[in-house]
């Protein structure tokens, strides 16, 4: 960069007069305390150019003549200065006044893209420019100098140039006392050395970690980033955050050889909530519309992989790096049944944002074989939850099997392919995860599930539809638990969800929805299913149990029927997600009047009673970058957006980029 700066730089203009060698005295005399004095003007010009090509400070005497000088023509000054350099070839002058400068490959270590030493193209550039105005080396050199002082925050030249204006400094202080009489070499005082770090780089949330520093021939040090204020010169103190992230700590120390800086940054892996709900709602994330695999661009595992499903997303700090990163499944055809549907377990990724905040693919990173990425052949839907107390986001399936009708099967047969084990992507020990197959000798219909400590033993439980549960009068599956026993396994239990009221008061059966919502200091438990048909209603409604000890209550349970929409003169069916907002005292539900394209997405809301309040916003289905969940916007408030995997790269498009208003 200051190479390029340089040959800006220099310009054009008329050469300025070559004049006579100025005269001057060296000696070596032992140098003065350094002052701290602010280089600028005439004097400054005199300092520089001295410093430059010659490496030391003048007397007080070259001094006031030199700044008188430059008063008149700094220009001038400079090219008569350098002029008793005119025996110096290019090549040796260029590295003399770097050198001078401070400016060598130790102070200047870095390099390009290209692996080129930053230094190196510096040094060649100054020989260049000054074999290009052979006759304007002094103008060339006081250019450097302009740059080089302004550049102390730079990545590049930064460390050089801060040493630089110290030397600058201190070379002034000397000079510019009267009883200065010889031109010395002003030795600086060594640079400060300071260290700091963390007893642990990586702590939970509500977790403490020490941090500790030191310094050496610093006056004074202070804090900056993720802490502030003067800080003692060494020491230590307890840390601890009750947000996620990633906080950098950052000491700077200035002495009287200059200022030195060292960072280092604690890790906070994003908080695990207790319930699928909050690690899907409460998240304080947004960019939760994210691009199918395939329009993202990343390229198939496996050959017969299709796109991801849209409802298999997930988000979680799965990196454990203090940032939320997703979880999708994508499906795959192997052509059994000759439907185009995914007919074969589908495969699992891990995605991560860049810089630019572009999703790019990390599975490799936590999947150490294909084998722990597969999954099942119809992902529905995910909750996230820490199932084996870990202190790390687990993603559970909840999976049906074959959701299509198979050509020429009888409807037993239809069923039985319907049915499907679950899965659930675990954390292991070493950061990666496995997935593993839940309730696979008893597979069910899982068309959506939740997680959440349902009997308060402190270890995650499952509530899932079934559907088609074979055991259940006529097979009408309402929703059951899954009790878990905190390392990833369950076992099913029948006795927290009276499985009999639910279906007298939903008799059409077809349970295809369950959400919990967290309202008065508790969690209920809503159930989408078919209920009798009502005025001016659909045969679709929503089953309203309260949260209590051990269950749910059926003494309080009410329904919430889904109305129809007067538009297509459909019926809005089972809620695909539900919201519950406080503020508002809404409870938020995402629907759809049809399965069929063209049809009308709908947001309906109902008051904290149950009532309903109306259709508050919908929309054409145009089958592209679809959103079938949504939750509460962190950045603007009031407002949901939406949460799914089905976007388009152009994640402003279709309901991906849409907002509702609650």
């Amino acid at each position: 960069m200051l190479s390029s700066l340089l040959l800006l730089a220099c310009g054009g203009g008329t050469e300025p007069v070559s004049l006579a060698p100025i005269s001057f005295i060296k000696a070596s005399v032992p140098a003065p305390a350094r002052q701290a004095i602010t280089v600028t003007g005439a004097s400054g010009i005199a300092i520089h150019m001295y410093q430059a090509l010659y490496g030391m400070a003048p007397s007080n005497a070259m001094l006031l003549d030199y700044a008188g000088q430059a008063t008149a023509d700094a220009s001038a000054f400079a090219q008569r200065l350098a002029s008793n350099f005119d025996d110096a070839s290019h090549p040796v002058l260029a590295k003399l006044v770097l050198d001078n400068l401070g400016v060598t490959a130790a102070t200047v270590p870095a390099t390009n893209a290209k692996g080129e030493s930053e230094y190196a193209i510096l040094l060649a550039a100054v020989q260049q420019i000054f074999a290009a105005y052979p006759t304007m080396r002094g103008q060339v050199i006081l250019n450097m100098m302009n740059l080089l002082t302004g550049l102390e925050s730079d990545a590049t030249y930064g460390f050089a140039a801060a040493t630089y204006n110290v030397q600058a400094s201190a070379n002034f202080s000397y000079s510019s006392t009267p009883a200065s009489e010889v031109s010395i070499i002003v030795t600086l005082p060594p640079p400060p050395t300071a260290s700091i770090a963390l007893s642990q780089a990586r702590v939970h949330v509500g977790s403490s970690t020490t941090l500790s520093w030191s310094s050496s021939g610093a006056n004074n040090c202070t804090g900056a980033d993720s802490w502030s204020g003067t800080q003692p010169k060494s020491g230590s103190t307890s840390i601890s955050h009750t947000l996620g992230g990633q906080y950098k700590y950052t000491l700077v120390c200035t002495g009287g050889g200059g200022t030195v800086t060292q960072s280092t940054t604690l890790i906070v892996p994003m908080k695990v909530f207790g319930t699928s709900y909050g690690n899907k709602n409460d998240i304080p994330f947004d960019a939760t519309g994210v691009p199918t695999i395939r329009a993202l661009g990343i390229p198939k595992t496996l050959s017969d992989e299709q796109d991801s499903v849209d409802r298999s997303i997930a988000f979680g700090d799965f990196f454990q790096e203090g940032k939320y990163s997703a979880f999708v499944m994508v499906g795959r055809f192997d052509n059994i049944y000759g439907t185009g549907w995914s007919d074969v377990p589908g495969i699992g990724y891990f995605l991560g944002q860049d810089a630019a905040g572009k999703w790019v693919d990390r599975s490799t990173e936590l999947f150490k074989t294909t084998a722990d990425r597969m999954g099942c052949i119809s992902p529905s839907f995910t909750a996230v939850a820490d199932f084996n107390n870990d202190s790390k986001p687990d993603v559970y399936i909840a999976c049906t099997g074959t959701d299509f009708a198979i050509p020429g099967a009888t409807p037993e047969q239809n069923q039985a392919a319907g049915r499907s084990y679950q899965v659930l992507y675990l954390s292991q020990p070493d950061g990666s995860y496995m997935s593993r197959k839940v309730e696979e000798a008893n597979p069910l219909y899982g068309h959506k599930a939740i997680a959440m400590d349902i009997n308060g033993d402190g270890n995650m439980d499952i509530v899932t539809t079934d559907f088609i549960d074979a055991s259940q009068p006529n097979g009408c599956g309402a929703p059951y638990v899954l009790l878990g026993h905190g390392d990833g396994s369950f076992r099913r239990d029948y006795t927290f969800i009276d499985a009999n009221f639910v279906r007298s008061q939903m008799p059409m059966c077809g349970f295809f929805d369950v959400d919990i919502i967290p309202i008065d200091g508790r969690y209920d438990l809503m159930i989408g299913g078919m209920t009798r048909a009502g005025e001016n209603q659909g045969s679709w409604g929503v089953l309203w149990m309260n949260g209590r000890t051990g269950g749910f209550s059926s003494a309080t349970a009410r329904i919430m029927q889904m109305p129809v929409d007067t538009v297509s003169n459909t019926q809005y069916q089972f809620p695909l997600d539900i919201v519950y907002d406080s503020k508002a005292m809404g409870i938020y539900m995402k629907t759809t009047a049809s399965g069929a394209y063209g049809t009308d997405w709908a947001t309906i809301k109902f008051d904290k009673f149950g009532s309903l309040v109306g259709v508050i916003d919908s929309w054409l289905n145009t089958g592209l970058s679809q959103s079938p969940q949504f939750k509460p916007s962190s950045s603007a408030s009031g407002y949901l957006e939406a949460y799914t995997g089905g976007c388009a790269a152009d994640i402003t498009q279709g309901d991906c980029g849409r907002k509702v208003k609650m």
